[in-house]
């Protein structure tokens, strides 16, 4: 049996006002609030958003949202001041942690109790406001998830909330938001949806149809990222990032991730390591383990590239895989490591167990993960 869900309507237009004003105009939205990242905020075309969307008859707030991950604690001080509005739409515009924020905020006005009620509990968000979810920044493929990961302010935990209340309405591909990114945080939340694109491909519970979309989210993604470095104004190429980003959350929404994701969590919450280049550090190793552990079907993407030289044989084109994405072009001239944060060999201990506690993402792992393989990843990696 294979099964595959699609919850969320997709629009790409390049104009973001145009493309929010047609989706307020469809759903009839008359009590609008925005949740747009600090930053994005002062971008031109919100506030011609703003402008085009404020006609007689609806209202429109715009709120600037802080940089840095959503905490369960900001959720609840949202929810409080907007539960009771009569909000109809919410629109978020912003990198996957203001995509989250307003996915769970939107949930937790049309339910009762506080967000920890809903994370790691087993109860769902059943309602929500509906919400456009544009995103910045082509990586996280948020925009089309039914979960919003949120780090728990009292354990400092991070997990997930989910629910149909959090699924949004629509998801709207704006390449022009884009375009003035820094190049390195392009290149991290990039390699984050490569990392999706592959880990979905080879997860248990991937299917011919998850597949098909993992794959075709790889082989955009990894043509387009090193030509958007390069060329960060490149309208064609952001949107095929985009397109790539949508189709690698559709393929880990219905397959999961796997190790990688699963170690970036505890450098993500004690050092603050951008998901993306945590997910991308971990990235090459993690697949060793598994290529070690018999999964060799990193083989088939390896040979979806054009120009490769492929082998045939299955082991041998994995791990030629493996040597690809360490040299891959923007990972060499833009990536991190682990020193860059400040990542020390005393800090092993409390890393390798923090990072074994997001069970979610080992459970999708094509095999085995231990914690042995967390303690030999970081000894590899901080050189002790």
């Amino acid at each position: 049996m294979q099964y595959f869900h699609v919850k969320t309507d997709v629009l790409m237009e390049r104009d973001l006002a145009a493309g929010v004003v047609h989706l307020l105009d469809k759903e009839g939205s008359r009590n609008v609030l925005v949740f747009a990242d600090e930053h994005v905020a002062q971008h031109p075309a919100v506030a011609k958003m703003l402008s085009a969307a404020g006609e007689p008859g609806r209202k429109i707030e715009l709120r600037s949202i802080p940089s840095g991950e959503p905490t369960t604690g900001l959720v609840n001080e949202l929810a409080g001041i907007y539960r009771g509005r009569g909000l109809d739409m919410f629109v978020a515009i912003g990198g996957g942690s203001v995509l989250d924020l307003a996915k769970a905020v939107s949930a937790l006005i049309e339910n009762e109790g506080v967000i920890e009620d809903y994370q790691g509990t087993g109860r769902q968000l059943t309602a929500g406001v509906k919400k456009i979810c544009v995103p910045t920044t082509a990586g996280t493929g948020c925009e089309i998830s039914g979960a919003a990961v949120l780090i728990n302010t009292r354990s400092a935990f991070k997990r997930g909330v989910v629910g149909p209340g959090v699924v949004p309405t629509y998801a709207l591909l704006c390449a022009e938001l884009g375009a003035s990114l820094p190049v390195d945080l392009t290149v991290g939340c990039g390699m984050d949806a490569i990392v999706h694109a592959v880990e979905s491909y080879v997860s248990p519970k991937a299917n011919e149809l998850t597949r098909l979309f993992s794959r075709e989210a790889f082989l955009r993604l990894y043509e387009a990222l090193p030509k958007v470095a390069e060329e960060p104004g490149n309208l064609q190429c952001r949107e095929e990032m985009l397109l790539g980003s949508c189709l690698a959350g559709y393929a880990i929404d219905n397959a999961s991730t796997g190790a990688a994701h699963g170690m970036s969590y505890g450098p993500g919450i004690h050092f603050h390591v951008p998901h993306g280049f945590a997910v991308a550090i971990f990235f090459p190793d993690t697949m060793e383990v598994n290529i070690r552990n018999g999964c060799h079907a990193y083989a088939e993407l390896f040979r979806s590239v054009p120009g490769v030289r492929a082998s045939g044989d299955d082991r041998q084109d994995a791990l030629a895989f493996v040597r690809l994405m360490r040299e891959y072009g923007p990972i060499v001239r833009y990536g991190k490591t682990l020193f860059d944060y400040g990542v020390k060999g005393g800090d092993i201990d409390l890393l390798a167990k923090a990072s074994m506690q997001n069970t979610v993402a080992y459970a999708t792992n094509p095999g085995p993960f231990t914690i042995e393989d967390s303690y030999a990843i970081y000894h590899k990696l901080l050189g002790v």
